[in-house]
């Protein structure tokens, strides 16, 4: 499944980023609990990778954002 961002017409290929998600609850993959886009679990923090320069969202793979840059970049 492949979704448009709204916000910067990105192709998305799971329900995850989005510059402006739409307000719906959906269980957090890593924690569980029902949550929006947005959510930062413990768990999800610690495997974040990435800040998009664009809209200041994190996630864990560049391909989730639509400016991606890494927070710890190889030495």
């Amino acid at each position: 499944m492949s979704i448009s961002c709204p916000g910067c017409n990105k192709n998305i290929p799971r329900p995850g980023h989005l510059c402006h998600p739409e307000p719906r609850l959906e269980p957090c993959p890593h924690c569980g609990k029902p949550s929006l886009a947005a959510h930062l679990c413990e768990k999800k923090l610690r495997s974040v990778n990435f800040v998009c320069i664009r809209c200041g969202r994190l996630a864990e793979t560049e391909g989730l954002l639509c400016g991606p840059l890494a927070i710890f970049p190889e030495a």
